[in-house]
């Protein structure tokens, strides 16, 4: 169920299956992303993983997405260390490593990345990667919410009604 969630909220994947082949306009942007990510843009290099996680423009393909997730994340981009944290969390293209997920959430949450801050608090509440810290966790959580994050103020209040409002 972690998976699903997370494929159909985070990365906004289609329902539908990919067709065999990819319309003219996906195939023109996969085109131009490679083009981008060849060249060592970060933002390129995203959508590229992105590109290549959800089957469009091109066979769907999750061990090239955590590459291509990599390579931005390594350069500090904040949406590429939450997609490869989760990938990294779900085992998805990647063998499974709660340990190094945590530090990529991390890195993309003290960037101030709303969805970073919401995946780094429930990992701390959690214990995922990390000993278990609830303090923490509300403290990311909280970040998250006051960003008007849905799921962070949903995951607050689904866990004991905290307020966001409290200080926290």
């Amino acid at each position: 169920m972690r998976l699903a969630f997370f494929l159909a909220v985070v990365l906004n994947l289609a329902s539908a299956p990919a067709p065999a082949r990819a319309a003219p306009d996906e195939a023109h942007a996969f085109e131009a992303y490679r083009q981008s990510a060849l060249q060592g843009d970060a933002q390129g290099q995203t959508q590229l993983g992105l590109m290549y996680l959800n089957g469009q423009g091109v066979e769907e393909d999750a061990v090239e997405a955590v590459w291509w997730f990599r390579k931005s994340a390594e350069q500090g981009h904040a949406d590429a260390q939450i997609h490869l944290g989760l990938l990294l969390q779900e085992g998805h293209g990647v063998r499974q490593d709660d340990a190094e997920a945590f530090l990529w959430l991390r890195q993309s949450a003290e960037q101030g990345n709303a969805v970073g801050q919401y995946y780094l608090g429930v990992s701390l509440a959690e214990g995922r990667g990390v000993m278990q810290d609830l303090d923490g966790a509300l403290d990311w959580l909280t970040r998250a919410a006051r960003q008007e994050l849905a799921a962070a103020r949903n995951y607050l209040w689904a866990n004991g009604n905290i307020s966001i409002d409290s200080g926290h």
